[in-house]
């Protein structure tokens, strides 16, 4: 009996887990796939797989292709989305300062040509 406890408090979040991911994978492949920002989240999640291939590991291939138990692959997988968001909002920002910087060089130089 106590093998059997052991064996269901160890089984029991990996389910769940199993379980939670395939609704989503559900919702997602019903409602999102055809989006414009989930195409381009997993082609970052790609490229990130890509340049940093043991630091980020997409949740599809954590599952399909690993040893890893559904419940640390769905935690990973939540924390690898924070961090696609952070690089993206990073990214976007970055492209803001530069168009500003771009902004500024061209009124500027306006500027100084009426000056003259």
């Amino acid at each position: 009996a106590r093998a059997i406890d052991e064996y269901q408090h160890e089984r029991k979040p990996n389910a769940d887990a199993i379980a939670d991911m395939a609704l989503t994978n559900f919702v997602e492949m019903r409602d999102r796939t055809a989006h414009r920002m989930f195409k381009l989240k997993k082609k970052l999640d790609h490229t990130l797989n890509h340049w940093m291939p043991n630091v980020f590991i997409p949740l599809y291939d954590l599952v399909s292709f690993s040893t890893v138990p559904y419940a640390a692959a769905r935690a990973r997988a939540a924390r690898q989305d924070r961090m696609v968001v952070r690089v993206g909002i990073a990214v976007a920002g970055l492209l803001v300062a530069a168009l500003a910087v771009g902004v500024f060089a061209v009124v500027r130089r306006m500027f100084a040509a009426e000056a003259t």
